[in-house]
């Protein structure tokens, strides 16, 4: 587990850290959904060999990166997640 003290001032490296392992282990991610409060669980990953082809879209308009969402694949749900490092109640564990 993940001690951590999030501010705006390093926000970056604690996200660059948490993508780091993500892109070589799958982490047991929990979290409150900001917007309803509900207990979310996934199981995320950024290891290639999990990643589903890229699809390039030339109509879609680029997402704005935000320094305290992370998006990774969700191995059990088969589909792309976030989560908030903000977060006070996230959990990152590895999967078992």
């Amino acid at each position: 587990m993940i001690e951590k003290i999030v501010t705006t001032e390093n926000a970056k490296i604690i996200k660059d850290s948490y993508i780091s392992l993500l892109k070589s282990n799958i982490l047991d991610i929990s979290f409150k959904k900001k917007s309803t409060g509900e207990p979310r669980v996934l199981v995320g990953t950024l290891i290639s060999s999990y990643l589903p082809p890229l699809v390039k879209d030339e109509n879609k308009k680029p997402k704005k990166s935000n320094d305290f969402i992370v998006n990774c694949w969700d191995v059990e749900k088969g589909a792309w997640r976030s989560f908030d490092i903000l977060s006070e109640d996230l959990v990152i564990t590895n999967h078992k």
